[in-house]
């Protein structure tokens, strides 16, 4: 959903008729037998499922438009530490927009706050479109040292690219052998996928299509919207995420599965693109609640957690309408306003 936005013009919005292709996949989905689980490349051990969400580095620092505070002044952390978020995947739509990163000492600061608060971070290391990706990787982890930090859970260097491009597979490739180079031991995964046919539109999120990447990375993060779609049919979040997972894990030759991308319409804005339609305050908690109660009762089969699209509203991408990401958000305002699905986190601690 993220990089996306820019690398195809269309941003959030490109998959309003992919959503449906996928919609229709999962409908006459049948469960899959699961491999086993292998251990090597998997994550630091964890206790229960990691749930978490997405979140702009606009919301985690002070002074922009966009940062977080708690009723009692608290920033993003204390929002984390009432809610039972224990990880976050770190994204930058100002860096996506403009070209200006944020600095080290904000992202370090970010990162022990993370590791003081006991949260995890998935950090999100392609930049923009005008770029080469191992750019923005190498001021990250080496440049910033990001790579050496505690915090540091698993290493995204890629969202949704074009896995069927023999140039992006190149880049995705040399992404992966410099992050291992600089952070021995951290995973690598990479968020999402699409496939360009030689006509037609993208196909996105293809459980198929992970056969491109599978040698690339140590945890598969697939992405999964559609989910108010699928409950106004008749489709719980529960089966809606079930299915797809099935097929994905028959695809992911054993390794870890993580739910790296999820959401839903809270109804105060639009939630544009994903093949998403209008929700409500009351359908997006229980989307919320179903999909985390999936997670859960998938850890035995190697589901390590997720994390939802997108805690707060973000820097938004000239000319796409909604890409702020006001319709997808769990805690509005600065977070004077939480949502009812934001509190779904604290009924699936374990």
């Amino acid at each position: 959903m993220y990089r996306s936005s820019i690398r195809t013009k269309a941003g959030k919005l490109r998959r309003g008729a992919s959503g449906l292709v996928i919609f229709a996949l999962l409908a006459s989905a049948a469960s899959c037998s699961t491999p086993p689980l292998k251990s090597p490349g998997t994550p630091k051990e964890t206790t229960g499922s990691l749930n978490g969400v997405n979140v702009d580095m606009s919301s985690l620092v002070p002074g922009t438009p966009y940062t977080l505070r708690t009723s009692s002044g608290g920033d993003f952390f204390d929002f984390a530490r009432q809610l039972g978020i224990k990880v976050i995947r770190i994204v930058d739509s100002r860096e996506q927009v403009t070209g200006q990163e944020y600095t080290k000492a904000e992202y370090r600061n970010v990162y022990n706050q993370a590791a003081a608060s006991g949260i995890k971070i998935i950090q999100l290391t392609s930049g923009s479109a005008r770029e080469p990706w191992k750019t923005q990787e190498q001021l990250l982890l080496q440049t910033y040292g990001l790579a050496k930090l505690p915090a540091l859970w698993m290493i995204d260097i890629a969202n949704e690219p074009t896995v069927n491009s023999p140039t992006i597979l190149s880049e995705l490739k040399a992404a992966a052998s410099y992050a291992h180079q600089v952070a021995p031991g951290i995973p690598v995964t990479i968020g999402g996928w699409k496939f360009q046919p030689p006509t037609g539109q993208l196909i996105w999120q293809r459980p198929s299509d992970l056969s491109y990447i599978i040698g690339i990375v140590n945890v598969v993060s697939p992405h999964l919207y559609g989910y108010t779609q699928a409950l106004k049919s008749g489709k719980s979040p529960q089966l809606w995420t079930r299915s797809f997972l099935s097929q994905v894990r028959h695809y992911a030759q054993g390794k870890p599965i993580f739910l790296e991308e999820w959401g839903a319409s809270n109804g105060v804005a639009p939630a544009s693109g994903a093949g998403e339609v209008q929700g409500t305050l009351e359908t997006q908690a229980t989307i919320y609640q179903g999909v985390l109660g999936e997670v859960d009762a998938e850890r035995h089969l190697g589901l390590l957690g997720s994390t939802s699209w997108i805690f707060s509203p973000r820097y938004p991408f000239p000319g796409v309408t909604g890409s702020g990401n006001t319709g997808w958000a769990i805690v509005l305002d600065n977070g004077s306003k939480v949502l009812p699905a934001a509190n779904a986190f604290k009924d699936h601690l374990n």
